[in-house]
């Protein structure tokens, strides 16, 4: 999946969230961690990191929550094509 465009379309949504691990931002290669547990590249590519701070509600994560597999299937349709 498009790790991009799922990142664009959370952050649409309200959402702020990352690809890859926190010590490789900005880095446009897929996260030593993933190759490291034996996942190909591209699921690497996919990856998506959220945080969770001490302020964060119990409502927001639920939202989060409701709102992400729909924008999985969305960012799968559109790779098909």
């Amino acid at each position: 999946m498009d790790g991009n465009l799922l990142l664009t379309l959370l952050d649409a949504a309200g959402f702020a969230c990352s690809s890859g691990s926190a010590c490789k931002t900005g880095n446009p290669e897929p996260s030593e961690v993933m190759a490291a547990i034996g996942l190909p590249p591209e699921w690497g590519l996919g990856s998506l990191r959220v945080t969770l701070g001490k302020d964060s509600t119990a409502a927001q994560v639920e939202s989060f929550l409701d709102v992400l597999p729909g924008l999985v299937e969305k960012v799968r349709t559109l790779n098909q094509r």
